[in-house]
């Protein structure tokens, strides 16, 4: 069942206090709050007939601002994470001189010398050989699986990022969305602006003006019991 305003009231008073008691970070706690007061003023427009949010300068420069940097942020992570694939080459292979094609390179050079070594020793057909080659493979194989989760660890990073980018606009919105809540409930309502009464308060002052402008009633005149003398 959802809360009324009142109890809305009473919760941000406590979240208040805890955010005054709490040392240190309270980014958390202050995340809640804006949900409450978002909350209450939802709860307030459902009780009654829905108004139109006033225009608030400090809120549109402030969403525009958080806007501009997250479009900003998306941008500078997409440069990187394109730079990155091109640099180690495993999903992107138009660089020639990516991590991925210089291991591959290095591999098969490495390969070729070692072939051109045991046959010039006359000992090509030679059990060594095999043993050779694989040490060749097994150092290739390595270098290929550090590179590779150095890769992934680049693209974790920057998926971090791009997370705590929309973090901080969606927290950024929030609070705006509740000082502006704040102001809007805040700002008098100029009185030429003020809707008109209810039909039955207008009735009810009209009558008071007609029994103000009616003459008293004269008070009837009691019979005189007094003798004469």
């Amino acid at each position: 069942m959802p809360l009324v305003p009142q109890q809305y009231d009473n919760r941000i008073k406590q979240q208040r206090q805890r955010i005054q008691r709490h040392p240190g970070d309270d980014s958390r706690l202050r995340h809640k709050l804006n949900k409450l007061k978002v909350r209450r003023y939802e709860g307030k427009q459902a009780a009654q007939p829905p108004e139109p949010m006033p225009w608030n300068a400090e809120y549109e420069t402030t969403t525009g601002k958080l806007d501009r940097d997250y479009n900003y942020e998306q941008g500078n992570i997409a440069a990187d994470e394109l730079n990155t694939q091109r640099a180690y080459g495993f999903t992107d292979s138009s660089d020639p001189f990516s991590r991925a094609r210089q291991l591959q390179e290095n591999f098969q050079n490495a390969n070729r010398g070692t072939l051109n070594n045991y046959a010039a020793s006359g000992q090509l057909y030679a059990g060594s050989l095999n043993n050779a080659r694989g040490i060749d493979r097994q150092n290739f194989e390595q270098g290929w699986d550090t590179s590779k989760k150095e890769y992934d660890s680049t693209l974790m990073s920057l998926q971090q990022r791009r997370l705590e980018a929309q973090r901080q606009r969606d927290e950024g919105k929030l609070a705006a969305e509740a000082q502006r809540l704040e102001d809007a409930a805040a700002e008098r309502v100029d009185p030429a602006e003020a809707p008109p009464p209810p039909r039955f308060v207008r009735d009810f002052y009209r009558q008071q003006k007609k029994a103000k402008g009616q003459p008293k009633p004269n008070k009837p005149n009691r019979p005189n019991n007094r003798r004469r003398k």
